[in-house]
């Protein structure tokens, strides 16, 4: 911080406070929708099933109930992503003015040692790759892939289950409706039945692999925004500035791990 005149300094302190005040918001955001989003579905599911009627009335019948919670959860991955990467672009920006007011450092030989031969061995790679500093400031510590995606997952098998209930809900009511007045009501429901399964199941995998497009899309478009946002002048830079982990350097890897 000597480095920097007391203006400049000012000046990212208030930047920092402002970015801390963004991120806290959008973590709130996403908050309370995951709690719109679990009491919506919860209660329309039971109301829909509270009923105990056969499972394809049940579909012909709330067809429209299952395209609007399809149709939810698609804005609700959308709007999760986005604040995701809005949560991301202000933490990253919070490190970056950090590291200007040397809040934090690159992380010294030390403590390389240390967590190298730590009980963490599986976990090395998810830790360092995203924390690769120390200070004093309390940044979101980086949680295992696995683990950030676990409510992505959960909205999509949402978004397929409803999807496919819409489908095979909209088939069967179509069929039955065009073809009631020609062939038995029984045969038309199980001949409707069985095509709705084949049709639902393909339409309810589709939407659910183009809306994991359309996430993948924003993430990769988001991250070349941040690269390109990042600052000449950063004395730390996140993670080893170019150079390997020292966990995947072949030439170190047995040093540390002994």
């Amino acid at each position: 911080m000597s480095k920097l005149d007391s203006k400049n300094s000012e000046r990212l302190l208030e930047a920092l406070k402002q970015n801390w005040e963004h991120a806290r918001h959008q973590e709130l955001q996403r908050q309370h929708q995951l709690y719109v989003f679990m009491a919506v579905f919860g209660g329309i599911l039971a109301f829909v099933f509270n009923e105990h009627v056969a499972w394809h009335l049940t579909l012909m019948t709330y067809w429209p109930v299952f395209l609007f919670l399809m149709l939810f959860s698609l804005l609700v991955s959308h709007n999760v992503t986005k604040w995701n990467l809005e949560f991301m672009n202000h933490t990253r920006n919070i490190q970056w003015i950090c590291e200007k007011l040397e809040l934090i450092k690159p992380i010294s030989q030390k403590r390389k040692d240390e967590v190298g031969s730590s009980t963490l061995e599986g976990n090395k790679e998810s830790l360092l790759d995203d924390s690769m500093f120390q200070g004093y400031v309390g940044l979101p510590l980086p949680l295992p892939k696995r683990v950030r995606q676990n409510f992505e997952n959960m909205v999509d098998v949402l978004l397929g289950g409803t999807a496919i209930a819409f489908a095979m809900g909209i088939l069967i009511a179509s069929t039955v409706f065009s073809l009631l007045l020609q062939s038995n009501v029984t045969d038309v429901i199980s001949l409707s039945q069985t095509l709705a399964y084949v049709s639902g199941g393909i339409f309810g995998i589709l939407v659910v692999i183009l809306n994991r497009r359309v996430r993948s899309r924003m993430k990769a478009n988001a991250k070349i925004l941040l690269n390109v946002r990042k600052p000449d002048d950063l004395p730390v830079g996140l993670k080893y500035r170019g150079e390997k982990p020292f966990f995947k350097d072949k030439s170190k890897r047995h040093k540390y791990h002994t």
